[in-house]
C-alpha cells in the first residue's frame, strides 16, 4: 500500500505506482523515476553531440563558410531536445485522475504543471488500450474521439492491466467484460474491427 491523501491501494508488488480514492475520485500516479543508468549514458551523448556541432559551427563560422552554420541549426536543435528530454524525464511524474463522468492526465516536472488533458468518460471510443514497445516499455491509451491520450511510458504489462481493472471498476463496468474488449480493441488486434464504445461497454 501507499501513503495518500485518500484511501490508499495496493499496487502491484515492486511497482513504483502509487494509487489512492479521495471524494469519490480515482487517482493513479506515476511518481518521477530519478537519476537512472541509461539516463546518464544519454546525457553524455548528448553532451558529445552538442560540442561536435558546436565545434562544427564556430570552426565554419571561422573559416568564412556562412552556409554551414544555417545547415548546422537542425543539428543544434535535435542535440538540445535530447539534453533537455533527458534533463527533465529524473522529474516527470503523471497522474491520472477519474471521476465516474470524467477523467484527467496530467504530467509535471518538478510539480510544475507542462500538460493537462481533461475529457468525459462518455467521448472515450474504446475502452483502456494497452500498448507496449517492450516488456518494460508500456503505456495505457485512452481513446478521446480520434485522440490518443497516453499514460506512463516505461510501465509494466502487468502495471497496465492493473490500472485497466481500476478504471473498469471505478466506472462500474464489469471488470472480466472490460479486459476482454481491451483485448478485442483494434490497437490490440489488427483483424478485429471492433471498436467498442462505452455506452456498449
Amino acid at each position: 500500500e501507499v501513503a495518500g491523501p485518500g484511501q490508499p491501494l495496493k499496487v502491484p508488488k515492486g511497482s513504483r505506482l502509487e494509487a489512492w480514492k479521495v471524494k469519490g475520485r480515482l487517482v493513479i500516479q506515476i511518481p518521477a523515476p530519478g537519476i537512472q543508468g541509461n539516463m546518464v549514458c544519454q546525457l553524455m551523448f548528448s553532451v558529445l553531440w552538442l560540442s561536435f556541432v558546436c565545434y562544427w559551427t564556430f570552426t565554419a563560422w571561422n573559416t568564412g563558410v556562412r552556409l554551414f552554420v544555417a545547415f548546422s541549426l537542425p543539428f543544434w536543435a535535435v542535440g538540445l531536445m535530447l539534453f533537455f528530454s533527458t534533463m527533465l524525464t529524473p522529474s516527470l511524474s503523471q497522474t491520472l485522475t477519474a471521476s465516474p463522468l470524467e477523467y484527467q492526465v496530467k504530467s509535471q516536472v518538478l510539480r510544475l504543471g507542462i500538460y493537462r488533458f481533461a475529457a468525459k468518460v462518455t467521448d472515450l471510443e474504446e475502452v483502456p488500450g494497452l500498448v507496449c514497445m517492450s516488456d518494460a516499455e508500456c503505456r495505457l491509451i485512452l481513446q478521446d474521439g480520434v485522440q490518443e491520450i497516453a499514460f506512463g511510458g516505461d510501465l509494466k504489462p502487468v502495471e497496465v492491466r492493473w490500472i485497466q481493472k481500476q478504471l473498469c471498476s471505478h466506472w462500474g463496468l464489469s471488470v472480466s467484460e472490460c479486459l476482454a474488449n481491451a483485448q478485442r480493441a483494434p490497437r490490440l488486434d489488427g483483424d478485429d474491427d471492433t471498436e467498442p464504445h462505452p455506452d456498449h461497454w
